[in-house]
């Protein structure tokens, strides 16, 4: 039977750069990177590569304590200190370049959910195609019995009571080949293994989804998460608020351990993905313990010769149960003038019993005969694990790992804006003056104090005094002043400067006029 060339898998070059990763067990012994995870020594090598980001976790938690002791002890000189926007445009561009990131991250953790999804529907199929093969096996074996039990008897005893003894030994004589062929057909159904893969598969399959369930929805909420702090963080630059970045960073730097323990995970399932990919008909393969299950697996997953491994078998299945058929007919025409109801009956039931043998066997040999069938869909599997799934693994590993470094920097970079806040702030309150002082510009006639250094802000103008004055001394001079310098006079004007010469100040102890 001329079939297609199988499909063939190959190895990609990100599944061979984790495989060439260094493995080893907790004790800093060299394991081998064959994908073996029913060894201990090799889980322990996969989760020594998953601890290195927490590693990194906790030496970047002593550097942030140091640094901040140190940054809380250091005495700086800010009364000369120029202040700098530098630190806050650089956390505003990290924020945002934090923010693509966890953007890339979503798309990819999606991705990668939609992958293992895709992966369910190949292993779906093969292990319907061998539940369906097992109860095809069944049902044929059951038609068998009944051709060999009680349709053998009908037929025999229908066949006694044709008078004719010549006629009735040639009729004996067919009815026995008949059921030789069902023996025949009976032993080469032995030889087509009924795999009972439904429940170890099944339950493979729900664990997998319950897995991947979790991870795609913890994924999503450790990015909305940081999405949280990155806004918290943008709020505090925006309105320039030194308690909001402190409390942003502190909740940064706690948070920090899920980004570096999902850098980890990430990390680790690609180096086990990368093993895997690099020769995954070794590992499936050797998953089969006996040596004829393990013969029939390689028959499958390598499909070196599409006519393995049954096709020959129930090729000659169906060449019995067609000389069955040639028999009964036979036999059908030889006994036509002493038919009965109850030979009738009989041999139509034996009749539709062969027709319903030809299809299953037509089935069988297209699902399992041939190993094409359940090679594509293993194949498609594979690719879409080794391509797809590892390839979102792995980015999702590196964008967390980039996201943690974004996040570090942006700790630096927060600690250095909100001293530039307590600058300011200092810098914006009032200097004590002393109110005594003569040379010091009087407030307006209409306020009482200085202003905005004796009250949150001037009186409004219906609580204002007349400037209609007294003719005392020191109202005079004030009028004096208000008429050399005439100005608005708005609800937030500052006291007027002081202009030596312009006026004359009379005091009431003296009687000499002393110009300024």
């Amino acid at each position: 039977m001329a079939t297609d060339p199988p499909e063939r898998y190959s190895s990609q070059w990100i599944s061979n750069f984790f495989h060439d990763f260094p493995h080893f067990d907790f004790k800093f012994n060299q394991v081998n990177s064959t994908f073996d995870p029913e060894k201990e020594s090799y889980r322990e090598a996969l989760l020594t590569w998953a601890l290195v980001p927490v590693a990194v976790c906790i030496l970047l938690w002593l550097i942030f304590m140091f640094y901040f002791i140190v940054r809380a002890c250091k005495q700086l000189d800010k009364s000369n200190a120029r202040p700098s926007s530098c630190p806050a445009i650089t956390t505003g561009l990290l924020l945002f370049l934090g923010v693509g990131l966890i953007g890339l991250c979503l798309y990819e953790n999606e991705n990668g959910h939609q992958s293992v999804g895709a992966v369910k529907s190949p292993a779906v199929e093969a292990t319907t195609t061998f539940h369906n093969a097992r109860l095809r096996i069944i049902a044929l074996g059951s038609m068998q019995a009944d051709i060999l039990g009680p349709i053998y008897s009908e037929i025999k005893d229908a066949l006694n009571s044709i008078p004719d003894g010549q006629l009735r030994n040639k009729s004996y004589e067919l009815l026995e080949i008949i059921k030789k062929g069902a023996f025949e057909s009976k032993d080469y159904l032995k030889i087509i293994k009924s795999f009972d893969v439904v429940n170890k598969t099944s339950d493979f399959i729900d664990l997998t989804n319950d897995i991947e369930y979790y991870r795609w929805v913890i994924t999503i909420v450790m990015n909305c998460w940081y999405i949280f702090i990155f806004l918290m963080t943008m709020v505090g630059l925006l309105i320039r608020s030194r308690i909001t970045l402190i409390v942003s960073a502190v909740i940064a730097v706690i948070s920090s351990i899920l980004i570096w323990v999902a850098t980890g995970a990430y990390l680790g399932v690609s180096l086990g993905l990368g093993d895997l990919c690099t020769d995954p008909d070794t590992y499936f393969i050797n998953l089969a313990e006996d040596p004829s299950d393990r013969n029939l697996t390689t028959a499958y997953i390598k499909c070196t010769d599409s006519s393995e491994p049954y096709q020959m078998v129930i090729l000659d299945i169906q060449t019995v149960v067609t000389q069955t058929g040639t028999d009964l007919q036979n036999l059908l025409d030889l006994a036509a003038p002493y038919r009965t109801d109850e030979f009738n009956k009989s041999t139509l039931q034996l009749k539709n019993e062969l027709q319903y043998c030809m299809g299953n066997l037509s089935t069988l040999l297209t699902d399992v005969g041939m190993c094409t069938n359940i090679h594509h869909q293993y194949i498609t599997g594979v690719k879409l694990t080794c391509h797809d799934i590892l390839s979102a693994s792995s980015f999702l590993a590196l964008t967390f790992c980039l996201l943690g470094i974004v996040c570090t920097l942006i700790i630096f970079t927060i600690s250095c804006v909100w001293r530039e806040y307590t600058k300011k702030s200092r810098r914006a309150d009032y200097v004590p003056v002393d109110v005594t002082d003569p040379f010091l510009p009087h407030p307006p006639p209409y306020e009482s104090d200085y202003g905005a250094m004796g009250n949150l802000s001037p009186r409004p103008w219906l609580e204002r005094g007349t400037l209609q004055h007294t003719g005392s001394a020191s109202n005079h001079d004030d009028q004096v002043l208000m008429l050399t310098h005439q100005h608005p006079l708005p609800d937030d004007s500052p006291p007027p400067a002081y202009h030596p010469g312009k006026y004359v100040r009379r005091y009431p102890n003296q009687n000499s006029a002393i110009r300024h």
